[in-house]
């Protein structure tokens, strides 16, 4: 009798860590958020009229590394290339019966979604057209705000005591 009160007392306190380590890992993954390591440019195709083009192919050059990372519009014409790492980067988008567009000179940094819309003009395959806008970084995705402290800015900031952990509420919207 004591042997069956002893390993149900057991089974109880088997059940209960189990219960309890279930609601823990549950509410705790609830609150973490992702962290990224890169940036992501996104867009539309469309021709000169305004209408999208879909099937397009896109390649996204690092010009540092020199890695090509190429999709294909859908049918509206919606491209996406995330974990894209931080750096320089050319865009380029070809399709039958439109000249090439190129985007040069992009550059992502971490976080990063960059809106970029490009632009098909009719034409043979062998024209090349390049696009000289430059690209300004308004972030209309998502309402973060977000700022980069490069190692000049902590290096030159005097401190005066403060902890070097304290860069962070220098920031605008760090609270």
């Amino acid at each position: 009798m004591r042997n069956l009160e002893v390993a149900a007392r057991a089974w109880r306190t088997i059940v209960f860590r189990s219960f309890l380590f279930l609601l823990v890992g549950t509410v705790s993954a609830s609150s973490l958020h992702a962290q990224v390591v890169g940036g992501t440019i996104q867009g539309t195709v469309s021709d000169v009229s305004g209408a999208v083009v879909p099937e397009v192919k896109v390649s996204i050059r690092n010009l540092k590394t020199d890695n090509i990372t190429t999709v294909v519009t859908n049918s509206s014409g919606f491209y996406a290339v995330p974990n894209l790492l931080p750096g320089a980067y050319e865009l380029s988008a070809t399709a039958t019966g439109f000249s090439r567009a190129l985007m040069k000179n992009v550059d992502v940094a971490v976080g990063d979604q960059l809106g970029l819309n490009l632009t098909l003009r009719p034409g043979m395959v062998s024209q090349n057209v390049e696009i000289t806008a430059t690209t300004t970084k308004v972030d209309l995705e998502s309402s973060a705000i977000s700022n980069q402290v490069n190692s000049t800015t902590v290096r030159e900031l005097p401190l005066n005591g403060r902890d070097w952990t304290q860069l962070a509420t220098l920031e605008p919207g760090v609270d």
